[in-house]
């Protein structure tokens, strides 16, 4: 069934219908088309949210409070478990990353994220 016929169908009961490539959630949509969700660690004013797309791994810290405003936040992911390398840490108002790494079949991920209030370091895990 086509996504416009999901519409359609949809429109008779007064329930929309998502297109069928719609991000599930905001770190989906921020990693780009084809990531899923993997794995979330909750830490104090964020979550940092681990996305797959089949090879490739994503991370992003998305902030749950003084969303909007400018604080420092951060995100990294690698192979080899420096909380250094690949990195992205700054001044954000939503979130930081997307940060990428291919892990290649039986290859296991480091990752992590945070704010100033609370961090996470995290693996390996993930193992393709």
């Amino acid at each position: 069934m086509t996504t416009a016929c999901l519409a359609l169908a949809a429109a008779g009961t007064g329930v929309a219908a998502a297109p069928a490539n719609a991000a599930s959630s905001p770190a989906d949509a921020i990693c780009g088309p084809g990531y899923y969700n993997v794995g979330n660690t909750p830490v104090a004013g964020a979550v940092v949210a681990v996305e797959y797309n089949g090879y490739t791994n994503c991370v992003v810290t998305l902030k749950t409070t003084n969303v909007g405003t400018p604080t420092h936040v951060w995100a990294y992911i690698n192979l080899n478990g420096l909380e250094d390398q690949n990195r992205d840490d700054s001044t954000y108002s939503y979130y930081a990353g997307p940060r990428y790494v291919d892990a290649p079949s039986g290859q296991c991920i480091y990752w992590g994220g945070g704010t100033d209030d609370g961090w996470a370091y995290e693996g390996p895990g993930h193992c393709g």
